[in-house]
């Protein structure tokens, strides 16, 4: 069982990550953000690919 402090520092680092993501996303142009989309998906497939072996 987790103490209240535990979760309260997991949660608050969730909570930047997520603030972190956004002011990205906020900065990304809908071009760039794409092409990192793009970029995700290769990722998987080579990983996938990888894991086979």
């Amino acid at each position: 069982m987790e103490t209240r402090k535990q979760r309260m520092f997991k949660s608050s680092k969730a909570r930047r990550k997520r603030k972190a993501s956004k002011e990205l996303k906020d900065k990304l142009t809908k071009r760039e953000f794409a092409h990192l989309r793009h970029l995700r998906e290769k990722m998987k497939k080579i990983k996938a690919r990888q894991h086979t072996k």
